[in-house]
């Protein structure tokens, strides 16, 4: 949750931003910090996720995963607020998912087998476009 800037002080990672919990088989294994909306590029990435380490590696966990069982299906979106919103409307039918800042990798893939086939919902952005073909 703290890291060491160049100058050696001890700061907040996720200062000023939404932290949201990564689980893994039931554990916390990281976080995802969103910034707010309004704030611009220079307060850094829309979304800042743990360090990988031991337990967490980015591509190897879809956001919202853990929500998956054989009924709902997979949308894959953009990001971890996208997922809950996705959650949230789609009332038991429907379970928003959102790679943690990476393409969507094939261990990420391997996330949603068994189940119904995934929907992608990207933004209607270029960056949305980009994302779809590539999750496609």
């Amino acid at each position: 949750m703290a890291t060491t800037t160049r100058q050696g002080n001890v700061i907040d990672r996720f200062r000023d931003r939404a932290i949201l919990p990564i689980t893994y088989g039931g554990v916390i294994v990281g976080f995802v910090g969103r910034r707010h909306p309004d704030a611009g590029d220079d307060h850094g990435p829309k979304y800042l996720n743990s360090p990988s380490g031991a337990l967490f590696a980015k591509r190897d966990v879809l956001y919202g995963h853990h929500l998956l069982a054989p009924g709902p299906v997979p949308v894959i979106v953009e990001g971890a607020m996208d997922a809950i919103a996705v959650t949230l409307a789609g009332q038991g039918a429907f379970v928003g998912v959102a790679p943690l800042g990476t393409a969507l990798t094939e261990e990420q893939t391997l996330l949603l087998r068994g189940g119904p086939p995934p929907v992608i919902a990207t933004d209607a952005d270029n960056a949305g476009h980009v994302a779809a073909e590539n999750t496609f």
